[in-house]
């Protein structure tokens, strides 16, 4: 239940976002395109820019003109745009590539500037095509097989991009003067903007005689834009009406900030008064510079340790037999082996979590066996942990089946450990006749079929169990608290958006969790008993403990990370954590 612009840069791993996988129950349209279009638009509008001096290349001019009326004009008079965007990170690749386009159609919106967008992807290896459209403020997405749609929906509101802060962002931008990166984007005789979204900061090109915009560079992402001229060279179907269907998808409904007397061409004044509303964050000039400074690095994190070590992941409930252990695990942990500097060597455990419940002595010992078998005695161990192995290893040093080793580092993700009402809605719902299948099947093997097995009623919420599981869970949270260095937990039912997120997403509707904060199978107050709540962030760069948008099986890595918002990046905080 709690489970399972060139050049581009030296990664080749692969990466799943919003794609079909090779493992049972990892969908096919993945929703996480969207995390890409929201990327373009936003870097499209060039949005919010927050600096200050970082280092001596950077010299930053706060009062210099940023041209921002001229490019909001030329923007609204433009009949489209095409953004090509490439991935730095392997682990952000669709479909095995990291090139894609997006089309935008600027229009007028309550004396805004708005865009509609489309975003196709290359087919996938099954030959089905993905498709969305943003259009008048209701998004979607259409799944095609030669020619043919075969499925389609509406795209989840949490996957609007923060529109309503382009404008107050764009005007907020600020001139940056840095010679080798102006070469870098072939920006020669330009003018570089710095600007924010989505906490991420992104460096863009202005063209020396006009506001137009031609490319940029984020922490993980290179974006080319092209100007389209001829409203007939746009793709027809960011051209055409809302159908019936998208009439029907919910309208994104955001706070838009206060208009300008004419947003099609501001004057300065008005630049300098748009400025002066903006929320007092947005003028906290020291950290932001820092990270914009960061852009020119490279983009891959190195070991932080002392010394490397081996890692040893180990898998949560709904695995139906014990197998040798891998050096590589896709079906379950995706690539995260290509994006480990700590360790030496990497090995994926496989036990039987089905019939047996965290507290059980075989289980238990099996996972020792696969501590022993991949620990150094010299360097340690990297422990990782997700979902209900947390419990069973914690539980196996709390009752001395093996004992916590010298160096060891331990990292939790998204563990149930004072258990989840998954398990008792589980319980609940088999006594009442079983699951909607057809909503839930994508996660089954993570929530559990009817009749419930041992390993799923294990994790029980702590306040209905025995007093003797209340006992063990007690004794294990202990250990978690004493031994724990890293802990990432999920905060979003929907997350990265796969197609097991509208499943998780219903499933934490059915669950009533005690917090709204939860990976729709565990909340954060469970993720968090015994680690404690402290030293988390949403910085998948900085933050020590993750508390980001993912649901609970995003934090497994299997799907990579998304294209904005550093807190929708598992895979990039576990390069950077250690």
């Amino acid at each position: 239940m709690l489970s399972s612009m060139e050049p581009i840069p030296e990664e080749t791993a692969e990466d799943t976002w919003l794609v079909p996988q090779p493992a049972p129950h990892i969908p096919p349209p993945s929703s996480r395109v969207y995390d890409s279009l929201q990327c373009f638009l936003a870097v499209a509008f060039t949005i919010a820019a927050i600096l200050t001096i970082a280092g001596a290349a950077w010299l930053v001019h706060a009062s210099q003109d940023n041209h921002a009326a001229e490019i909001v004009s030329l923007l609204a008079q433009t009949p489209g745009l095409r953004i090509t965007l490439t991935a730095k990170r392997s682990s952000m690749a669709i479909h095995g590539q990291r090139t894609i386009e997006v089309y935008l159609k600027p229009r007028q919106h309550d004396r805004h500037l708005a865009f509609d967008a489309l975003l196709t992807l290359p087919p996938a290896a099954d030959l089905t095509t993905q498709q969305f459209k943003l259009l008048r403020h209701r998004a979607s997405w259409s799944t095609t097989r030669h020619g043919q749609v075969i499925d389609s929906g509406c795209v989840h509101p949490h996957l609007v991009p923060p529109i309503h802060s382009l404008e107050a962002s764009l005007v907020a931008a600020h001139v940056v003067h840095d010679g080798d990166l102006q070469q870098a984007l072939d920006c020669a005789g330009g003018t570089l903007l710095a600007l924010d979204f989505a906490d991420e900061p992104y460096i863009v090109c202005k063209e020396k005689k006009s506001p137009r915009l031609t490319r940029g560079v984020g922490q993980d992402l290179y974006f080319v834009v092209e100007y389209i001229l001829n409203s007939q060279d746009l793709p027809a179907d960011i051209l055409a009406a809302q159908d019936e269907a998208m009439a029907a998808c919910p309208e994104m409904l955001l706070p838009m900030p206060p208009p300008l007397p004419s947003v099609w061409m501001p004057s300065h004044d008005d630049i300098l008064n748009q400025v002066d509303r903006l929320p007092p964050q947005v003028s906290s000039l020291d950290h932001q510079l820092r990270r914009h400074h960061e852009i020119t690095r490279k983009q891959s994190c190195t070991c932080k340790l002392d010394r490397k070590r081996p890692c040893l992941f180990v898998n949560g409930v709904g695995y139906n037999a014990t197998l040798p252990p891998r050096s590589s695990y896709p079906e379950t942990w995706g690539s995260i082996h290509e994006h480990a500097p700590c360790c030496t060597s990497t090995s994926f455990g496989i036990m039987e979590t089905i019939q047996r419940g965290w507290q059980n002595a075989s289980l238990q010992g099996e996972f020792c066996d696969l501590v022993d078998k991949t620990r150094d005695k010299d360097d340690g161990l990297i422990l990782i942990t997700h979902s209900m192995a947390n419990l069973v290893a914690a539980s196996a040093f709390a009752s001395g089946v093996c004992s916590i080793i010298d160096d060891l580092v331990w990292v939790s993700l998204s563990g149930p450990n004072h258990g989840t009402k998954a398990a008792n809605l589980l319980e609940k719902t088999c006594k009442e006749g079983g699951w909607p299948r057809d909503v839930l099947a994508p996660i089954l093997d993570a929530v559990g079929s009817c009749p419930a097995q041992p390993a799923y009623l294990s994790v029980k919420l702590e306040s209905t169990a025995s007093p003797a599981m209340v006992e063990k869970f007690k004794a294990a949270q202990d250990v978690l608290h004493r031994h724990v260095n890293r802990t990432m937990c999920g905060v979003s039912p929907f997350g990265l958006a796969t197609t097991v997120s509208v499943a998780l997403d219903t499933f934490a509707k059915l669950a009533h969790h005690d917090s709204a904060a939860n990976d729709g199978l565990v909340d954060f107050p469970s993720c968090v008993a015994g680690v404690g709540d402290v030293n988390f962030g949403t910085d998948a760069v900085t933050a020590v403990n993750y508390r980001a948008q993912l649901n609970h099986l995003d934090t497994t890595f299997r799907f990579g990370d998304g294209w904005w918002g550093n807190d929708r990046k598992p895979v990039k905080w576990f390069e950077c954590t250690l």
